[in-house]
């Protein structure tokens, strides 16, 4: 089968390109902030949190589920 001509130029009819928003730096600038190293859980303990988690419950305690009032969370923690 054969490439019908008619079709050609729509072959080179590219999507237009969208910038990047790269903000105040040039595109390879040596000058951008470096995002924080993150350390995973050590092998020892495999299911440990990575160093920027968050952790809500660690197993005993509601303190990760405060609200912006700062009152605990609304339910208790069973067998504890």
């Amino acid at each position: 089968m054969r490439f019908p001509l008619q079709l050609l130029p729509l072959a080179f009819v590219a999507v237009p390109a969208v910038a990047q928003d790269l903000g105040p730096w040039p595109q390879h600038s040596m000058d951008r902030p470096v995002p924080p190293v993150v350390t995973p859980a050590p092998s020892a303990r495999p299911g440990a949190p990575p160093s920027d988690a968050v952790v809500l419950f660690n197993g005993q305690s509601l303190a990760g589920w405060a609200t912006d009032s700062e009152k605990p969370a609304g339910w208790k923690v069973a067998d504890g």
